[in-house]
């Protein structure tokens, strides 16, 4: 093992979705800003050089005084000129190389023109560079936009990552690399990973129990919310709570008896004067889906469950989550949804006993049939013998009850035998049943569909705490075939190194030929000279991949780490005098000389899974490979075979080692058995299994739904302020589900609304002033007189009703003083640019309002304003006038005496800084800060604050009134001088 190192893998950390969309909502937000940031930029340049001279001379000389010089080498003689002649026929080719003149640009010109390596210049073109046609820009900005939309669309994940059933998580696995001696030198790592989830034989009953629970508070809570907040049965089921409250703590039996009865007679006068089916109101996200998404309609409710398990419960709920007062006139329906979630378990863990197991056969077998064919008379003599038997196994029934140890069957409302766990255990046998008949018709459509046998041939029933070992087999298939696991993404897919890549070549020609003939009086010489050379400069961005990703299927996955860029080391005399002879050395041998750093590779990938199983396996296998001949893996299997048998065979002979423990000190043994642990741990093959953040948050009968438009969104409920506020903006947490990272809308009362999306489930909205009113009309039976409708859209359907009321103001808020709501700040950056004679531009280039990005004015009810107020900003820096500007005023409500400027108007006073000019408050504060800059020396990086007084126009008197609270300006200014400024003199 120190021969060649380890690579292994941590065990793997990982992040559910929800704690995910915050970070991708950022992402979004920022890879959004990215749209209009195409550039063109040159990634490589080429420049290439062909010059050619070719040079011919020819002299003739004769010999003028006739003498003769003596025999040559080839028996003719020469004449004496012949080397005067020589130099003539040279002179008479000129050297390439030297400057012959000038030309237009004014530079120097020769023939051969012999220029240093990367010394060409660039191209000009009159006024005009080189650049890519528009066409080809056109291309290269699609590519961007591709591309940019591609990393989007990883962040946001697919379809299949939101549909009903899956959950997208994210698995941190640190990889950890030590080279050992063998692999120092010219080896990378790599790392192959398996995941797939890991199905226990309690899969079945855990998982059926929480579809049960889901889908029994999605449907039970919103028609619990419409009973407990309507005022006509919250009054009259008080009095009946009065009475059998009285009738609990009597010990008089025949008073107890009048007071049951009469309790009973009250509540069958409830049940048949208050129609509760118009009364259950329930709303489903708006959009088309091909199977139903709640287990009953909203008009089967309390023909199924009992008109009387329903007011029990919402008695209960008035009772611990409202108290009996009037004054609490709203239990939010996520208060409900809470108090549903414990009594829904409380009634499961009562039917997992094991003295009412038998319960789940005796009344789930045929009730869903029943209930679909309308047999109101059979599901009510069900229920009631389903009471009859929770009171004889186990008795809820109080000692001394007039009714003895068996319920009548008429006796429905505020039965003696009903309690809420009663209640809801029926609920469940009901939900239980029908889910029952769900997932085994969806079972059929899943094994025909997709060839598994074992779901198409599964045997029910799936439902209760011990299901039998065939059902729980047939789930795990049905599972495994219907969500199999997906590798979505990985990071780092590529990790790469820019290396700046230059080439430069230089080839050169020359020949010359000289001829020279003599003979008797005459002499011939001819002279020729040809000279080519070749230049080529190239430079480029080269990518070194340290890090490569891949992925085999849906389930493998892994990467490949190679070393960083490097330079080679020096080489020996004898090496380098036999590359310098034979060429070299080559990129291979460069690649054999690179070392991989030791240390830590962070590594993620982003994995859909099922969302209801709470645990996935990971096999690893580790080994190095060869950067020349990536075949060539080490450690191979068969030598991983034998360090395995080896750890066994140490592990095995701990025994013997414990015979001898007295020779050494005390716990050496178990220490060097630790040691074989650790030693384990660091072979290439691995096993590892990691817990799954439970995030299964959807009903059994919107699991077994499929298609994209089941995932859209939904408003359950909110949080926050008591409601909304008529003055001011109000900050809301909104419940529901299916938010979406990409293309969420919310609206208020016809106005679009700013929020941040915490999880799925929970966004924070800030609703501005000025939303309108839904009004209820005069005799309805709704607990608001006006409230807001809310509204969540995303690409696959927008959601149903949201109503939040309206606060109702108190005298205070409404003789307030004139005054802004909220303190208001404006944060502005300037930047002066020094020009000629020490005198500076300034522009202003953005702007920035605080939350909520609304400025709101509440007046008093004696300030009688017109429907549109006039408003004027008065700006002044230390006793110093800035200026002035007026405001357009967006809206105003005569009600609350409250108006407010947003939007264009405020953009319009702060100033656009997309606006080719500076206009409003901007206007005003530019020529103060280029005063400031000039005359005062504003030092760089000062921020002063700018008071902004506002001021009100009356109606009719048109006077001003001042008000109380001034705005205030932040200024942060940025000097870019061009020489060095002098000592700043402060603000």
């Amino acid at each position: 093992m120190d021969k060649y190192g380890s690579v292994v893998a941590k065990h793997p950390d990982i992040w559910g979705e929800s704690r995910l969309m915050r970070h991708r909502a950022e992402y979004e937000q920022i890879m959004e800003t990215q749209l209009g940031g195409f550039e063109v930029r040159m990634n490589a340049a080429l420049r290439r050089s062909d010059q050619a001279f070719l040079g011919m001379a020819f002299a003739l000389q004769a010999a003028v005084n006739g003498e003769q010089s003596a025999p040559g080498l080839f028996g003719r003689g020469s004449t004496t000129a012949t080397g005067s002649t020589t130099t003539t026929v040279q002179n008479l080719i000129s050297d390439p190389s030297v400057v012959t003149g000038t030309g237009e640009d004014g530079k120097a010109m020769s023939v051969i023109s012999r220029t240093a390596p990367f010394g060409g210049t660039q191209f000009e073109f009159g006024n005009d560079t080189l650049a890519l046609e528009p066409t080809l820009q056109l291309d290269q900005m699609s590519r961007y936009l591709n591309h940019l939309h591609e990393l989007r669309r990883i962040n946001e994940g697919d379809d299949i990552a939101d549909s009903p059933g899956y959950s997208l998580n994210l698995v941190r696995i640190p990889v950890s690399i030590l080279p050992g001696g063998h692999t120092r030198e010219g080896y990378g790592a790599e790392i192959t990973v398996i995941a797939e989830p890991y199905l226990g034989e309690d899969l079945l009953p855990t998982t059926f129990r929480s579809l049960v629970t889901n889908d029994l508070v999605d449907l039970l809570s919103p028609a619990l919310a419409s009973i407990v907040n309507e005022p006509s049965i919250i009054a009259r089921s008080e009095s009946i709570l009065k009475m059998r409250q009285e009738a609990a703590n009597t010990n008089d039996l025949e008073k107890r008896d009048q007071l049951w009865k009469k309790a009973n007679i009250e509540s069958r006068q409830l049940g048949d004067g208050v129609d509760l089916q118009e009364q259950i109101h329930i709303y489903l996200p708006s959009s088309r889906s091909r199977r139903a998404r709640l287990p009953l309609p909203p008009s089967q409710i309390a023909q199924v469950f009992g008109s009387g398990n329903l007011l029990n419960v919402a008695i209960d709920i008035r009772r611990r989550l409202g108290g009996v007062s009037a004054e609490n006139r709203i239990i939010h329906e996520m208060d409900i949804r809470g108090y549903l979630t414990g009594e829904v378990q409380a009634a499961y863990e009562m039917l997992s006993a094991a003295e009412k197991a038998d319960l789940w056969h005796l009344f789930a077998p045929g009730l869903a049939t029943a209930i679909r064919q309308r047999d109101v008379q059979g599901i009510s003599k069900r229920r009631c013998n389903f009471n009859n038997a929770i009171a004889s196994t186990g008795g809820v029934l109080s000692e001394g009850s007039p009714y003895g140890a068996k319920c009548a069957c008429d006796i429905d409302f505020f039965n003696p035998c009903l309690d809420v766990t009663t209640a809801m255990a029926w609920a469940v046998i009901v939900e239980s049943a029908l889910l029952d008949e769900k997932l085994a018709q969806d079972m059929r459509e899943i094994g025909s569909a997709k060839g598994c046998m074992e779901c198409a041939e599964a045997v029910g029933p799936f439902y209760g705490p011990n299901p039998h070992d065939q059902a729980r087999y047939a789930f795990n298939e049905y599972v495994r075939c219907r969500w199999p696991i997906r590798v979505f993404a990985l990071d780092p897919a590529n990790q790469e190194q820019n290396i700046t890549d230059e080439f430069s070549r230089r080839r050169e020609l020359q020949v010359a030929i000289a001829l020279a003939f003599a003979g008797g009086e005459i002499g011939v010489q001819t002279l020729m000279n040809y000279t080519r050379r070749l230049e080529s400069d190239m430079a480029t961005i080269d990518l070194n991949r340290t890090v490569v990703g891949f992925s085999h299927g849906n389930d493998t996955f892994g990467w490949r780490f190679n070393p960083r860029f490097q330079t080679p080391p020096f080489r020996g005399n004898l090496a380098t005098f036999g590359e310098t002879l034979f060429g070299g050395p080559s990129e291979d041998a460069d690649l054999r000389k690179r070392q991989l750093e030791p240390g830590m590779r962070e590594c993620t990938a982003i994995v859909v899974m099922p969302s209801f199983v709470p645990f996935m396996t990971f096999d690893v296998r580790s080994n190095w490979y060869h950067l020349t001949h990536p075949k060539q893996t080490d450690p191979s299997m068969h030598e991983t075979m034998k360090l395995s048998r080896s750890i066994k065979s140490m592990q095995q002979l701990a025994m013997t080692c414990g015979q001898c423990a007295h020779l050494y000190r005390d716990g050496e043994v178990s220490r060097l058995l630790r040691r074989v642990d650790q030693l384990e741990r660091e072979l290439p093959l691995q096993t590892m299994r990691a817990q799954i953040p439970y995030e299964n948050t959807t009903g059994g009968f919107e699991l077994f739904s499929s298609g994209i438009t089941d995932l859209a969104p939904e408003l359950i409920g909110w949080y926050g302020e008591p409601g909304v506020n008529r003055n001011g903006p109000t900050t809301l947490f909104l419940m529901g589900d299916g938010f979406s990272v990409h293309e969420t809308q919310l609206t208020a009362g016809g106005r679009p609304v700013p929020f941040k999306l915490l999880s799925r489930q929970v966004m924070q909205a800030t609703i501005p002033p000025g939303v309108q009113f839904v009004r209820s009309e005069p005799g309805s039976q709704t607990n608001f007189e006006e409230a807001v409708d809310l509204h969540v859209a995303t690409p696959y359907g927008v959601s149903s009703h949201l109503h939040v009321p309206v606060a109702v103001p108190n005298a205070a808020s409404v003789n307030q003083a004139l005054a802004f709501a909220e303190p208001v700040a404006v944060s502005m950056k300037a930047t002066a640019k020094e020009g000629d004679n020490d005198k500076y531009t300034v522009d202003i280039e953005d702007f920035s309002l605080i939350e909520p990005g609304v400025i709101t004015l509440n007046s008093p009810a004696l300030l009688q304003l017109t429907d549109e107020p006039q408003i004027r900003f008065q700006l002044d820096h230390d006793g110093v006038l800035v200026g002035s500007t007026p405001s357009k005023v967006s809206g105003f409500d005569p009600r609350s005496n409250t108006f407010y400027i947003e939007g264009a108007d405020l953009k319009s006073l702060v100033g656009s800084d997309n606006a080719p000019t500076p206009s409003g408050m901007q206007q005003q504060i530019n020529p103060y800060i280029k005063y400031l800059v000039e005359e005062t020396n504003l030092a760089d990086d000062s921020t002063i604050s700018i008071r902004a007084r506002a001021f009100v126009i009356t109606n009719p008197l048109r006077a001003a009134v001042e008000i109380q609270n001034p705005l205030t300006i932040r200024v942060k200014v940025d000097r870019e001088d061009t020489k060095p400024a002098a000592a700043a003199m402060g603000n």
